[in-house]
């Protein structure tokens, strides 16, 4: 995942795995401002999400 700081616009290449909570926070080496992230949603449900709505459709007609 790519995260840049908002101050300096220096650019960070951030594992997501590594981790350990839903957000993570660290200091610039650039400019010493607080960047915070967090970690992307997984959208690999929403198919299946969209597939099981319509099936609900199709059962109810």
């Amino acid at each position: 995942m790519l995260a840049i700081c908002e101050e300096c616009s220096k650019k960070y290449n951030i594992d997501e795995f590594k981790m350990k909570g839903e957000r993570a926070r660290f200091s610039c080496q650039e400019c010493g401002n607080i960047v915070v992230v967090a970690k992307q949603k997984d959208d690999s449900r929403a198919p299946d999400a969209a597939s099981d709505f319509a099936g609900s459709d199709n059962e109810s007609a």
